[in-house]
């Protein structure tokens, strides 16, 4: 090697360190300038205007993010007016002596649609009972409205893993806007029966 080759070599790494070139990407989380309103997020979803909507944990409430004027979620405004989201109704779910009782679903599934209305259904637990409920609702953010009680027909909601309740791992997929929703828990995929829960 020469030594003009070998002098080249290390301006080049010189100018590199001093350029700072990164030798890898780093990325920060950083926390929000509003805090969560009140208990504690535990699933959060983007909806179709950029707002984010957080279930908090234990409750049937909602929270909604708003970015700033910049289109910064780190100094967003959480339920800011005409930015909130209405408490879920409460529902029915006579096999698990569900009759008008709170819907406070933790590990459940749910889906933002095209046209940004959101369903949420089932649950492992509601009010921190296992369960695998049935429950669901649509919320529609423009409206700030939930439908009225949406069910899997034929799936049954009680007695655990496996039964036909619904929890956080099926799959939900939507044709023309309805939910559809495929229970994979211990079934092989091949073997799974999809059903539809028309709102």
């Amino acid at each position: 090697m020469s030594a003009r080759t070998t002098v080249l070599r290390t301006l080049l790494v010189l100018f590199l360190a001093l350029a700072g070139w990164p030798t890898r990407a780093e990325a920060q989380w950083v926390g929000l300038t509003n805090a969560f309103p009140s208990g504690f997020a535990e699933h959060c979803l983007l909806l179709t205007d950029g707002t984010v909507m957080c279930h908090e944990y234990n409750t049937n409430k909602w929270h909604r993010l708003k970015p700033d004027s910049n289109g910064s979620y780190q100094n967003g405004t959480w339920d800011a007016p005409g930015f909130t989201v209405a408490n879920m109704p409460n529902a029915n779910d006579p096999t698990i002596g569900c009759v008008n009782c709170a819907y406070r679903p933790l590990f459940f599934a749910s889906q933002v649609l095209a046209d940004g209305r959101v369903v949420v259904i089932g649950g492992e637990y509601n009010n921190l009972t296992a369960l695998w409920g049935n429950i669901g609702f649509l919320y529609n953010p423009a409206s700030d409205t939930w439908s009225s009680q949406i069910t899997v027909p034929g799936w049954c909601c009680s007695n655990g893993a496996g039964s036909g309740g619904i929890g956080e791992r099926p799959e939900v997929a939507f044709a023309q806007l309805a939910p559809l929703v495929f229970d994979y828990f211990g079934i092989p995929p091949d073997r799974a029966s999809p059903a539809v829960a028309r709102p």
